[in-house]
């Protein structure tokens, strides 16, 4: 049998229309639309910031489109967890969570617990570190120990908010070298920039805060960093862990997203399917390098277990330092 071109054209059309969809790459995740994000706190705030950044990034991806980033404060966050727990939502909803959330559903004995929500994702951390003014007369860590040994009271030492990361870290901090942190001489500040001012005016002794707040001011040689609460030194910086140094602490806060208890498995796991890819993008590395967080993502399988765990230490750390009787 006389095989023509036009035959054979068409044997070829036909073949590669039942190939194409074997050959072809694997469609992209398909956009998620609509989600709205629910920070704690005002603008400019460790929630908003950790929002907003997820918002940016998930946009930028193409992973989700429409996504919105709404405020509520007061409370502590406890008002915005309340109203997250409760409210029903039609579009995927999530809330912006952090260290200090967990800890003052802890301290007020709220109502509304994160046994009231699901764990989607840890994404961001700040570790902990001591730091001290340029011209201070405590040179070394060993220096800050001795004197809190001596006389904890002594020894004013600048914190954030009762019971928040920097306390705990404080708390935790002196358990380890043997002093009692209910003794501790505890200055609540709630400003960064009130912080600097009173290390610099020599009205506080030390202050403890995430590294990323001094960063700029550890560079200049405004402040000196006295350690670290990392288990190995970080990237680019010469300042020796707190582990180095023979003080066994290791903290960080941590930022990450929560969704409602009864949002449907399905959609649960497609909005972590896109975080997780969101975490490995390039626009998502840029934003930690700029603010100076680092990447301790948790999907929700290891996050949801790590919380438990993290409030059974928190609770201990807490009745330490007489916050939590």
């Amino acid at each position: 049998m006389k095989t023509t071109f036009r035959s054979s054209l068409a044997a070829a059309l036909m073949l590669g229309a039942f190939a194409a969809p074997l050959l072809s790459p694997a469609p992209a995740q398909a956009q998620i639309r609509g989600i709205e994000i629910l920070a704690p706190g005002g603008p400019g705030s460790s929630y908003d910031s950790n929002a907003r950044s997820v918002q940016s990034a998930l946009q930028n991806a193409g992973l989700a489109t429409g996504v919105q980033v709404s405020n509520l404060t007061g409370g502590g966050g406890l008002i915005a967890l309340t109203q997250f727990v409760t409210s029903k939502k039609r579009s995927p909803y999530l809330l912006s969570a952090a260290f200090s959330l967990l800890s003052n559903t802890i301290i007020q004995k709220s109502a509304v617990t994160f046994d009231d929500v699901t764990p989607l994702a840890r994404l961001t951390g700040d570790y902990q570190t001591i730091a001290v003014g340029g011209g201070s007369d405590i040179k070394t860590l060993a220096d800050f120990i001795e004197r809190l040994k001596k006389d904890p009271g002594s020894v004013p030492v600048g914190i954030g908010s009762p019971g928040g990361i920097d306390h705990v870290f404080l708390g935790r901090f002196a358990k380890a070298i043997g002093v009692d942190p209910t003794k501790l001489n505890v200055v609540v500040i709630n400003a960064g920039g009130e912080t600097l001012s009173q290390l610099m005016g020599g009205h506080i002794a030390a202050a403890v805060a995430g590294r990323s707040e001094f960063a700029a001011q550890y560079a200049s040689g405004q402040l000196r960093e006295l350690g670290v609460a990392s288990a190995a030194r970080l990237a680019g910086v010469d300042t020796p862990t707190l582990k180095e140094q023979g003080v066994d602490v290791e903290l960080a806060t941590w930022r990450g997203l929560l969704v409602q208890k009864d949002m449907r498995p399905a959609e649960r796991e497609k909005l972590g399917q896109a975080i997780a890819e969101m975490v490995k993008t390039p626009a998502w590395k840029e934003t930690l390098a700029q603010r100076g967080w680092i990447d301790i993502y948790m999907p929700e399988a290891e996050f949801a277990p790590w919380l438990r765990q993290q409030k059974i230490e928190l609770e201990a750390t807490l009745t330490d330092i007489g916050v939590l009787k």
